[in-house]
C-alpha cells in the first residue's frame, strides 16, 4: 500500500453547519482512520499524519456540529483545526475539538446563546423544545470550559446580556481556546 496523499488530509468547512456540510467530513475522517489502521498492521512503525481541518463558518446546526465534534474526539489520527477568518457559533466548538488548534492571526471566534426556532404551537412542545435548547447550551458551555481556561462565569455573562462573545486571536491564545497562531 501506498503512504496516502498529504491533499487528501486536508478537509474544509467552509459552509454553514448543517448535515450537507458536515457528513463528507465526518466521512473522510473515518476513511482516513480506516487507512491508518491499515497501514499501522503492514508498516512497523507507522506513524499517523494529522488531518487539518481548515474552518470558516459562521455557525450553523447544533447536531450537526457536535456529530462532527465527536468525529474529531475519536478519531484516533489528529486531527488540526485550524481557523481562517472565522468559527463563529457552532463553528467555535468545532475548532475547540481539535487535537491541536491553530488560528490565524486575523481571525475572530465568536459565542454566542442557543438560537432556538420554536415550531410548537402548544404549551408542552415549547417547554420541550427549550428543555432541549439548554441542553445543547449546557453541552457546549461544558465543551468550552473544559477544553480551555474560559469560565463558565464569562459565558453566563454574555448570555445573561444577550451579547455575542467575539473573540479576537490575541485573546483565543489567551485562553488557550487557540494552541497557537497559523503559520
Amino acid at each position: 500500500m501506498a503512504k496516502p496523499n498529504p491533499m487528501e488530509r486536508k478537509l474544509y468547512l467552509k459552509d454553514l453547519i448543517d448535515e450537507k456540510s458536515v457528513m463528507p467530513l465526518i466521512e473522510a475522517i473515518h476513511k482516513i482512520n480506516d487507512d491508518d489502521a491499515e497501514k499501522e498492521k503492514e508498516y512497523n512503525g507507522w506513524e499517523r499524519e494529522p488531518i487539518k481541518l481548515y474552518i470558516y463558518t459562521y455557525g450553523g446546526v447544533c447536531y450537526a456540529g457536535f456529530a462532527l465534534i465527536d468525529a474529531i474526539r475519536a478519531s484516533k489520527t489528529p486531527v488540526h483545526t485550524i481557523v481562517l477568518g472565522t468559527a463563529m457559533s457552532m463553528g467555535i466548538f468545532i475548532f475547540n475539538a481539535g487535537h491541536k488548534r491553530l488560528i490565524g492571526e486575523h481571525a475572530t471566534l465568536m459565542y454566542h446563546d442557543v438560537s432556538l426556532h420554536l415550531e410548537s404551537e402548544m404549551t408542552e412542545g415549547i417547554k420541550i423544545e427549550l428543555a432541549e435548547g439548554l441542553r445543547l447550551q449546557k453541552m457546549g458551555i461544558q465543551f468550552l470550559t473544559e477544553y480551555s481556561l474560559v469560565e463558565e462565569s464569562v459565558i453566563n455573562d454574555y448570555i445573561n446580556r444577550k451579547a455575542d462573545w467575539f473573540i479576537p486571536a490575541e485573546e483565543a491564545i489567551r485562553l488557550k481556546i487557540a494552541d497557537a497562531y497559523y503559520k
